[in-house]
């Protein structure tokens, strides 16, 4: 059996070496913070104190020599320095450079050259007579650009009145030698706090621990023949007086043990007997009650009376016991207790509470009598009664979990769909940023490697965003609100402007791409042509990539009398069944079955080797299936596979067909306004957006269309502005502080009613990072005419413009 005094050594321990420990970690983490700033202060200085030394150097070289080939020597002197990574000097009107470690910058204008920091750096000095720094760690570059201050303002041949030098250094060479430096200088810091922690610990374990420990080791050993601790009490400090205390304390505990066992012997004579503190802990069972709760004793010292609970009695039962008991009363009754192997058994109880100096008591007794037999008999006479009160609670309990759990999943589906529509417009709002400046970028002046990583970041940004309308979809699919709409359009049209989209990836790639169309093909279908258009590309996209270099890819279009159903059953009506065929690895058969379950790829590989979700085939899957049709494959490994789907040529019974048309498209008017570039001249365009990439992108690429523009940061400013002047349209975010757009438009649209304007109708267009989908209910109520999905295109924008800014300056309200 362990000492008493075990438990408060560890204990001790624990609250003296705990706070020694920290106070050591703190210290440690202070001392990294300080070191890091030290380091970062002392870096930065060592690089300007060099940066300026260098940038002096070569100012005092161009006011002591006379001709610019001497300048350009010295130049080319310190940039053989290490750390000198750039030096260029300029002079003269209008600029060019003098002197530099680039020889083939020699003489060039400053306009030219061909970094645009430096460039810029030149001019900032040349403009403001001032020196200026820049530090960038991530290129391990510092760069200081200074005025040159000259007495002597011309060489033999130039004047440098004006001049600038720009200096560029290599930040490593100096970082290693601080770093060097605060290394030794942490690793001292580091072993003398080390070396003091470990003193402070050898001091508490040799003053205060080890005694404690002694005397611990004393109360074990304590017997009939060593009652006295006087050997540890003599050092007459604290630890000697517990030990003094502790002494006494254990000889009036022996006396007090003596006479419990006595008690608890003429006890065990007779019936069930257990001890239990005042917290109701068990400190004594006797034989009797080991045997019939089956538990040895070892394993009931230490527990309390709810290792026996049977669960048979209510908690107020055992609340008034004890309330009995806790005021000193001797409590009767009968209890049910559950042994160890599961069983039950009954006993009549009396429980005895022992009170101690303060008259509260500290001890109860319960003592026992088994009444097993007597009690099984009464249960036998209720048990039918009880298991059918049981039957009918479950049952109730059932209904009402399922009735939670209806509720709770309902409530998931709405914070589902609340969570997709803000993770649409929180994902396409900085995308339509990425791929619009891409864009931008792309029609500026670059060099074949500027062109060539623009695209590829431009491919990305696209590819980032056909997974994010496939997680999106898939969602709605989830969710049962992917919704198709019926419209009249051209098929063939769709498929070949689908063979246009794609005929780029083919061509990178090496794989024929070609689209065989037969003569009685239908010219229109009545279905989705978003939707339509969505899974071929999807199919064919997948073709294309799973298809080799060389290799082939063709879309195909079958005019059927009837449709085989999965069943076997032909269908009713006729169909159309577009093919996608190529030439590619092919799938085996058992693993096509799982094709169009989500996330799911033939191979577990084949993500790693060619991308994706694993969410096309099952969004096209549900999306032939809400249009009316059936999708399905044929494939081999290794020879190629064919995916097909069918739709219907004939719409079903109650479905309403929309031309693809606005109306808005056939209006014309005639303001005077000159068309350029397939647009009116002189549009004002007012733009409400908060985003400021955003404002930035729509803005310029108004700006490269001719157009006007006003920006509005928020829907209270659009409607102010809108009040102001006139405008030919408006784009408006539907989200924004203030008043969100779908307010603005209705603030916008009640201006229109009520004021003298009402003769004027104008187009509000929303700018929006959802789906037509989620909001076209909203942008109907609110009075939009039309809808931008962020992110959208030049090409998307000019087609807007043209739809509603035809050749006319106002219109009138419908």
């Amino acid at each position: 059996m362990n000492s008493p005094l075990q438990p408060v050594t560890r204990s001790l321990k624990r609250r003296i070496v705990l706070p020694l420990l920290v106070f050591s970690l703190v210290g440690v983490g202070i001392a990294v913070f300080a070191i890091q700033q030290m380091v970062k202060r002392q870096l930065f200085e060592k690089l300007h104190e060099r940066a300026e030394l260098v940038a002096n150097t070569v100012n005092y070289a161009a006011e002591s020599i006379q001709r610019r080939g001497e300048l350009q020597r010295i130049v080319t002197a310190i940039g053989a320095e290490t750390e000198v990574k750039l030096v260029v000097v300029v002079g003269g009107e209008p600029s060019q450079v003098l002197a530099t470690t680039r020889q083939e910058w020699l003489d060039k204008p400053l306009g030219s050259l061909p970094l645009a920091d430096v460039r810029e750096d030149l001019e900032t000095v040349l403009k403001t007579k001032r020196r200026h720094h820049g530090f960038h760690p991530d290129s391990h570059e510092f760069d200081l650009s200074s005025p040159l201050l000259l007495n002597q303002v011309t060489l033999t041949d130039w004047d440098l009145s004006s001049g600038a030098v720009v200096v560029h250094l290599d930040t490593r060479p100096t970082e290693r030698e601080v770093r060097a430096t605060v290394l030794r200088f942490s690793a001292a810091f580091v072993l003398a706090l080390v070396i003091l922690t470990f003193a402070g610990y050898h001091l508490l374990n040799v003053r205060v621990l080890t005694p404690l420990a002694i005397i611990g080791q004393l109360v074990k050993k304590r017997g009939n023949t060593d009652r006295s601790l006087g050997a540890a009490a003599a050092t007459g400090d604290e630890i000697g007086q517990l030990a003094h205390t502790l002494d006494d304390a254990l000889t009036k505990a022996e006396f007090a043990r003596r006479d419990l066992e006595n008690q608890k012997f003429a006890l065990d004579q007779h019936a069930i007997v257990a001890i239990t503190d005042a917290q109701g802990r068990i400190t004594y069972a006797n034989d009797r009650f080991c045997a019939i709760s089956q538990y040895s004793r070892e394993e009931l010292l230490g527990q309390d009376h709810r290792l026996l609970n049977s669960s048979h009695h209510a908690k107020e039962f055992f609340h008034g016991m004890w309330t009995t008991i806790a005021h000193g009363a001797v409590w009767h009754g009968e209890i049910r207790n559950r042994a160890k192997d599961g069983s039950f058994y009954w006993v009549e109880t009396s429980i005895v509470p022992l009170r101690g100096e303060d008259e509260k008591p500290h001890q109860y007794i319960a003592i026992r009598t088994d009444i097993t037999t007597r009690k099984r008999a009464e249960e036998e006479l209720l048990s039918a009664k009880i298991f059918t009160d049981n039957a009918n609670d479950l049952l109730l309990d059932s209904l009402k979990q399922a009735d939670l759990l209806r509720d709770e999943a309902r409530a998931a589906s709405e914070a589902k769909s609340e969570f997709l529509a803000t993770m649409s417009h929180e994902i396409r709002t900085p995308m339509n940023g990425v791929l619009g400046f891409t864009n931008l970028l792309l029609d500026t002046p670059l060099s074949a490697e500027q062109r060539d990583y623009t695209s590829t970041i431009k491919n990305s940004g696209e590819a980032l965003l056909v997974i994010i309308n496939d997680i999106l979809d898939f969602s709605k699919v989830e969710a049962g609100k992917l919704t198709v709409e019926k419209l009249s359009f051209d098929i063939g049209q769709t498929t070949r402007e689908c063979i246009g989209l794609l005929s780029a990836r083919a061509g990178e790639k090496g794989v024929h791409l070609k689209c065989l169309l037969p003569e009685n093909a239908p010219t229109h279908l009545v279905s989705d042509p978003n939707r339509v258009r969505q899974v071929i590309l999807n199919l064919a996209g997948n073709a294309i990539k799973f298809t080799p270099a060389g290799g082939s890819v063709s879309v195909q279009m079958t005019l059927l009398a009837t449709a085989p159903s999965a069943g076997g059953e032909p269908a009713s009506e006729p169909v159309l069944r577009i093919s996608i065929i190529d030439s590619g690895i092919g799938i085996p058969k058992d693993k096509q079955a799982r094709l169009f379950q989500k996330f799911s790829q033939a191979d577990s590989s084949t993500t790693r080797r060619f991308g994706g979700t694993g969410l096309g085939l099952a969004i096209s899957k549900r999306l032939v299936e809400l249009m009316g049709g059936e999708i399905g494959l044929e494939s081999e490994d290794g020879k190629g596979s064919t995916f097909w789907f069918t739709l219907p040529l004939t719409p079903k019974q109650g479905t309403s067909t929309l031309p693809l048309s606005s109306p808005a498209l056939n209006r014309a008017g005639n303001s005077g306004i000159k068309s350029v570039g397939g647009l009116p001249s002189g549009l004002r365009i007012l733009v409400a957006e908060d985003m400021l990439a955003n404002q930035l992108l729509v803005t310029k690429l108004l700006s490269k269309l001719g157009c006007e523009s006003d920006l509005a940061r928020n829907g209270k400013e659009a409607v102010e502005l809108y009040q102001q002047k006139h405008y030919n349209l408006i784009l408006m975010d539907c989200h924004m502080p203030v008043l969100d757009g779908f307010e603005a438009t209705q603030e916008i649209r009640r201006i229109e009613q009520s004021s003298d304007r009402t003769a004027r109708h104008i187009p509000i267009v929303a700018l929006t990072a959802g789906t037509l989908d989620d909001e076209k209910d909203k942008f109907t109520h609110c009075g939009m005419d039309d809808h931008l999905t962020k992110p959208f295109s030049p090409a998307q924008l000019t087609s807007l413009l043209a739809k509603w800014c035809s050749a006319e300056e106002t219109r009138l309200a419908p």
